[in-house]
């Protein structure tokens, strides 16, 4: 019967593959099996039927890779400037387009072979196929063609797992190239500008090469800048410290060892010393002129005497109802030894060659317990130091933030002539060398130095260790003192080049502590009230002290703060060139451009689906090795249908094969595999014979 009138008598019919087991009687030999395909049936070779599987499973796994390695290279990097023609999103869609089209031919090679397993007694030779649709062939095919296809098959096969699996990988696959560019974010970063440097000030050395030093410490230009440094407005100054010469208003200078540049510069160290203060009452009588016949008047004060150990004293009258705030300001005295028990042996030590020790002793502006006011102290010790700093640039603003400090100390190696040994030096008192220190030779500069470790000359990195292998080393014999009272001293012999040198010339380092002890920062001052507001009165018009009085906000935190502050910004104004000119540290120029960063979750999909696949196809070819010779790897084919045709009939019996019942096919016991079967179709030639016949 043919076929159209087979589906017509059998509109809800069913089909099944008949095994062949099944008896028939050839009825037309004339379309017989070439001999050389009869020949090679027998040669079963089950990975060579996988081989297209396995190497589109390898590309695709290789072209994940691609993925994964060209999103590590640019993570966190600026985008690519590969021309107009293609971009990092775009190259990543294109290798995510043919990781897709190298999975969809896997699955659906599995998802073909699933076919026959389905209608072929689970793809067997030996047994009968079960009843079937002829529309679920159709079916299968859709499903290993895209999603809709998927979604008619997925009620024949829900107790099918590895069939389910593929299917449902077909159906989601489309969504590798969204999940992928998913992946890719852009940022605004910012990246060096090649070719341009930054520049910022730093002080290697000061000196009075060119004028004498008192001629420069005592200029207006420097205390306009000693002032400024402590008057001006905190939030004003703070704002800008320092300035750099960056063309972007944005750029680094960590590009440096440590990634740190140094500077000389002034320090402090402070200690609260309020402990140290007691108060005495006593009576101040003061005559006033009178008018004949009275003649002058004697009055008396209630008064009390806040005191120091270092001799400063407040005075306070105990019974006034207004009581003017008070201020004292003392860095005259050099000897802390008042104060020994509350400072550390480094600070003692510090105090030793320091610009000037200052103790700030004043009212709170709060009142105690008995309606007293309240006073605290506070003892700092300014000193040269070596200021190490990490800086950038951020949009025009200098942000510097302090690493570390080291005190410049004497260099005893241009104190003493050349055949003054080491052993002398030790054998001297501290006594004496703190005198020969101070006044030496007048043909002698003593330096005060620190040396920088490591530091960075031509690429090259220096330490203490390797220091005296540089072309330009000089000895240095640095002496550190210890606390005062003890006649003991380190001296620290060390071999440095001279860019690794940092230092300070005694002369400029006297006279600066000259006009700190006794021109800028000694005084007393009074605070008064004066109609809504305060008066402000210092001796010798010194109104710069006025910045240690912060009105009923005076503490020991404000006033430590303030000294810091005011270190920090002289050390500026040093950097700046008010006394010496200073030196250059570069930098690199930052630009900003457009940076990708890479979410990887978002690689998790492909992933999944690679591996969903990879097991799907490990599954299969240990499936075909199992059932080796049994097993019809038929796959995605249409040539089973047009070569056994006949092997497909409907519940009546008949075929429905185009060849029947004239198939030569019917005869053979093994069924062709998928590469007989196309060399088979290589040979024959058909034609489709219209319906009017």
């Amino acid at each position: 019967m043919p076929i159209r009138s087979n589906i017509m008598n059998n509109r809800e019919g069913e089909v099944r593959h008949r095994g062949h087991t099944q008896s028939s009687t050839p009825r037309n030999r004339s379309r017989s099996i070439s001999p050389d395909i009869r020949t090679s049936r027998d040669n079963v070779r089950v990975f060579r039927f996988w081989k297209w599987e396995i190497l589109n499973f390898a590309l695709a796994v290789g072209l994940l890779s691609a993925i994964y390695g060209i999103l590590e290279r640019y993570d966190n990097q600026r985008v690519p400037d590969w021309g107009s023609a293609i971009n990092l999103s775009t190259l990543t869609a294109i290798i995510a387009t043919l990781f897709r089209m190298c999975l969809f031919f896997v699955v659906a090679e599995i998802i073909g072979q699933a076919k026959w397993a389905y209608f072929i007694s689970d793809g067997l030779t030996r047994n009968d196929g079960p009843v079937r649709r002829l529309i679920e062939t159709s079916h299968f095919d859709m499903a290993s063609r895209g999603l809709i296809g998927s979604i008619k098959l997925l009620p024949n096969i829900v107790r099918d797992t590895s069939t389910l699996l593929a299917v449902l990988v077909m159906a989601v696959s489309l969504g590798t190239g969204p999940f992928v560019q998913q992946a890719i974010r852009t940022y605004a970063c910012q990246f060096p500008l090649d070719g341009v440097h930054s520049s910022l000030n730093i002080l290697r050395t000061i000196n009075s090469t060119n004028s004498s030093a008192w001629n420069i410490i005592s200029s207006p230009k420097f205390h306009t800048a000693l002032i400024y440094s402590l008057f001006q407005d905190n939030d004003a100054e703070n704002a800008a410290p320092m300035t750099a010469d960056c063309p972007t208003g944005n750029c680094t200078f960590l590009n440096h060892i440590n990634n740190t540049y140094s500077s000389v510069a002034v320090c402090s160290s402070c200690v609260d010393t309020t402990s140290l203060i007691s108060s005495a009452d006593w009576t101040l009588r003061e005559w006033t002129p009178g008018i004949a016949p009275e003649g002058p008047t004697l009055h008396t004060y209630a008064m009390r005497n806040q005191t120091l150990p270092n001799g400063m004293v407040i005075s306070i009258p105990l019974n006034a109802s207004i009581v003017s705030g008070k201020l004292s300001v003392d860095s005259a005295q050099v000897d802390l030894d008042w104060a020994s028990s509350l400072l550390t042996p480094e600070m003692m030590a510090l105090s030793v060659w320091s610009l000037c020790n200052t103790t700030i002793f004043t009212s709170t502006g709060h009142r105690g317990t008995d309606s007293f006011p309240e006073f605290i102290a506070v003892t700092c010790i300014l000193y040269s130091c070596l200021r190490s700093y990490r800086g950038s640039v951020i949009n025009g603003v200098l942000h510097e933030s302090l690493v570390s400090t080291v005190p410049l100390v004497p260099n005893l190696n241009h104190a003493f002539p050349p055949n003054f040994t080491n052993e002398d030096i030790h054998n001297m008192s501290y006594q004496d060398l703190r005198l020969k220190i101070s006044t030496p030779p007048e043909s002698i500069q003593t330096h005060f130095q620190a040396v920088q470790s490591p530091c960075m000359i031509d690429n090259t990195v220096y330490t203490i260790a390797n220091m005296s292998s540089a072309v330009d080393s000089q000895r240095l014999l640095l002496l550190h003192a210890d606390p005062i009272g003890t006649p003991d001293f380190t001296i620290e012999n060390v071999t440095a080049p001279q860019d690794c040198i940092y230092n300070m010339d005694r002369a400029i380092l006297t006279d600066l502590s000259l006009v700190m002890q006794y021109l800028f920062l000694s005084g007393n001052c009074s605070v008064s009230p004066s109609g809504s507001g305060k008066s402000f009165f210092c001796d010798n018009n010194q109104f710069w002290l006025a910045a240690f009085y912060n009105d009923n906000s005076t503490t020991i935190n404000s006033t430590i703060k303030q000294v810091e502050t005011f270190t920090d910004r002289l050390s500026n104004k040093l950097r700046m060139g008010v006394i010496s000119a200073p030196s250059e540290v570069l930098g690199q120029v930052l630009h900003t451009t457009v940076c990708t960063t890479v979410d990887y979750r978002w690689l998790l999909f492909p992933t999944l689906l690679i591996t969903i696949v990879g097991g799907l196809l490990l599954w299969s070819l240990l499936k075909s090795w199992r059932c080796r010779g049994r097993e019809l790897l038929w796959k995605s084919s249409i040539l089973p249908f047009l070569l056994y045709g006949d092997r497909f009939v409907v519940q009546n019996g008949e075929d429905v094969s185009v060849y029947s019942p004239d198939s030569p096919f019917m005869e053979e016991e093994k069924p062709l595999d998928l590469d007989q079967m196309e060399s088979e179709a290589k040979q024959r030639k058909v034609r489709f014979r219209g319906f009017n016949h």
